[in-house]
């Protein structure tokens, strides 16, 4: 992305997205791996711990398809979408 922000006197101009950077759980991202995000259907192979409020989970398992992805936490679903899409 190309957004506004960045320092504007680096040797390129601005070029980096300061609202799309988001805190991570190191273990959720060493799981999700390069799978594609996407609906775990049926029993994941691994789901995380969830958080002190909520009980919400990411898991990472089969789809529909057979395909192996990462289904994340659904509060944190709006967050990725935005960063993906900017």
């Amino acid at each position: 992305p190309q957004s506004c922000g960045a320092r504007a006197d680096a040797p390129q101009g601005p070029r980096g997205d300061l609202h799309v950077i988001y805190a991570a759980d190191a273990t959720a991202n060493q799981q999700r791996s390069n799978f594609p995000f996407g609906v775990v259907t049926g029993t994941p192979t691994w789901t995380s711990t969830p958080p002190a409020p909520g009980g919400e989970v990411s898991r990472l398992g089969r789809d529909a398809q057979g395909r192996t992805v990462f289904e994340p936490r659904p509060s944190r679903r709006g967050d990725l979408a935005r960063a993906i899409f900017y």
